[in-house]
């Protein structure tokens, strides 16, 4: 392909912030590197419970069926402050409740599939003749017709054991005809002597039989939960924006983020910052949801940003590996960076051989000199501090043909260069090159930011508050 430049056109800007074209992935060239973002806000799908009332806290609005009596019953739940407790009345073995009716259709809609699953106690063998459905839950409806189709579909039935506590489930299509759907909790028995009770209501769309929640169930890092309208007596929703646990951020072909590696992700929202790109490189980044169990997600789409470049009167980049505020920009002086390299052989002479034998390995790193020099006593401090910090990076301009790499202080040399403001400073520094240290569980560290830096900024939390209202703004505001 042939591309025609104008050389008279004006030199465009490269973008200081980029988006993934599906929008989960943000990234912002600033400092020593680039800082990310991923917003998977919608990470499964979401749940709700139909049922208004799922744990029987009140049950004067419930129907009975066959003449049983029903009540509140403080002494046996799995769920809540309560379950309905349903006596027969001695006559009838078509004894239940009716949890949804025509006075309650639950949010039920015509020719749409649910699941309906409940808990039931049977607190005492039930004796004499029994009703088919007996600890059942039954589904049913009143059809276009004005009959009732009571027995439409059906559980399995709940051992008839004393103390038995089963979790039950049936899934039915209601046609797009009817009137209104039933769904009935039996017992099954007409002797007044034996109660069941029922808790723990689940009214789902769909096929799938999931596990018992209500708006009062504590966040379990899958889902949050709430009600939709008055506690304990509307429906219920689980939201998936808290199933995502952490997110691994990934630059170019499978080298893992520092800080990324896992970054936590409160409600979907994950940041890392990557302070060892190569300088004016272009680089490209993907994000991956992990899971609780530590399982990888769809990724995002890749977006391509270039990271900051050195200034020309700069010659590397010095940079600290847990603190990348202490990153540095450094002028190197005469002589060149030095390096000597031993082989690592291991020679012995052979009796009547000019040749000896022997064998060899790998060489080892040998370490890099190299000069800096600082020209202020604060550049000076801050390069001392930037030494201690524990691992570094060195990074330097392409024309020196040195590969990044991973180092640890080895040796410093100080001399001193008389001037009228400062003293100025020349550093010898002997780096020893190491392999790159861990990302598993780094923690976030961003360049230029920290808590000193945000109190320099606002003189109140009430001021912090309407600069930065959130945690985001503070970490996304320029430096």
């Amino acid at each position: 392909m042939v591309v025609f430049v104008d050389p008279n056109a004006p030199a465009t800007d490269l973008p200081t912030k980029v988006t993934s074209p599906d929008g989960i992935l943000t990234a912002w060239s600033r400092g020593s590197g680039v800082l990310l973002r991923a917003a998977f806000t919608n990470t499964g799908a979401k749940r709700t419970n139909l049922a208004t009332d799922p744990n029987f806290t009140w049950v004067d609005g419930l129907t009975s069926g066959g003449g049983a009596t029903k009540t509140v019953d403080t002494s046996w739940k799995v769920s809540g402050t309560s379950s309905v407790k349903i006596t027969p009345s001695g006559t009838d073995s078509a004894s239940a409740v009716y949890a949804v009716s025509s006075a309650n259709h639950a949010g039920i809609l015509n020719g749409h599939t649910y699941t309906v699953s409940a808990t039931i106690r049977v607190n005492k063998a039930q004796t004499g003749t029994l009703n088919a459905n007996a600890r059942k839950i039954v589904v049913g409806y009143r059809d276009a017709n004005g009959a009732d189709q009571f027995n439409y579909a059906m559980s399995a039935a709940a051992a008839n054991v004393a103390g038995t506590v089963t979790r039950l489930s049936v899934t039915a299509t209601f046609p797009a005809n009817m009137q209104y759907p039933y769904v009935r909790l039996m017992n099954g028995s007409a002797n007044t002597a034996d109660t069941v009770n029922w808790d723990a209501l689940l009214i789902e769309e769909g096929t799938t039989t999931g596990s018992f929640f209500d708006g009062d169930t504590p966040s379990d890092g899958d889902y949050t939960y709430r009600w939709t309208g008055q506690a304990g007596h509307s429906a219920s929703i689980a939201d998936p924006s808290h199933a995502l646990k952490k997110v691994r951020f990934i630059r170019d072909d499978g080298v893992r983020v520092r800080s990324g590696d896992d970054a936590w992700a409160p409600g979907g929202w994950a940041y890392a910052f990557d302070n060892e790109a190569h300088p004016g490189d272009h680089v490209l980044y993907q994000a991956f949801p992990v899971d609780k169990n530590g399982n990888l997600g769809t990724g995002s789409e890749q977006l391509s940003i270039q990271v900051p470049a050195l200034p020309a009167s700069k010659d590397c980049w010095l940079k600290s590996v847990e603190q990348p505020t202490l990153s540095m920009q450094l002028e190197m002086q005469i002589p060149d960076p030095e390096q000597d390299q031993d082989g690592r052989d291991t020679l012995t002479d052979i009796p009547g051989s000019e040749f000896q034998a022997g064998g060899w390995d790998v060489p080892v790193q040998a370490p890099w000199q190299f000069v800096f020099k600082t020209y202020t006593l604060d550049e000076y401090q801050a390069l001392v501090a930037l030494l201690k910090s524990g691992p570094l990076l060195w990074q330097g301009l392409n024309v020196y043909g040195i590969d990044d790499f991973y180092c640890l202080r080895k040796s410093v040399h100080v001399a001193y260069e008389k001037a009228a403001y400062d003293p100025r400073r020349l550093i010898t520094v002997t780096l020893q090159p190491i392999d790159r240290p861990p990302t598993l569980d780094a923690p976030m560290a961003g360049s230029g930011k920290s808590y000193d830096w945000v109190a320099g900024q606002v003189e109140s939390y009430d001021q912090l508050q309407q600069v930065w209202p959130t945690y985001p703004d503070i970490i996304e505001s320029p430096l």
